[in-house]
């Protein structure tokens, strides 16, 4: 299984969150053309690959990891955990609310 680098993001199009240590968005700041891209060659997992904002620094692939809808089913926010060889120098999450 080889984790893809799908649909780049700067790390600069989030807040950061200290209470819950995640960096978090809304769908609509990150770009009208912004669209979850597969994380794994042989998986229909969906992410993104966040980029940091420091020059030489590892890009991290995120996976969604759980979506929260509300009563009518349509989705309010979907959490996303690091994947891949790089997982590890994450140590938080992102969350991308649905406006």
């Amino acid at each position: 299984m080889t984790v893809l680098h799908p649909s780049p993001v700067s790390v600069e199009m989030f807040t950061w969150d200290a209470k819950t240590s995640m960096f978090v968005a809304e769908m609509s700041d990150l770009g009208e053309d912004f669209r979850y891209g597969r994380v794994y060659d042989d998986a229909c997992d969906a992410g993104i690959t966040l980029y940091s904002r420091y020059p030489g620094k590892d890009p991290v692939v995120f996976a969604i990891d759980h979506t929260e809808r509300d009563a009518e089913g349509d989705i309010c926010y979907e959490d996303l955990k690091a994947v891949g060889p790089n997982a590890w120098k994450a140590g938080f999450k992102v969350r991308i609310y649905n406006d």
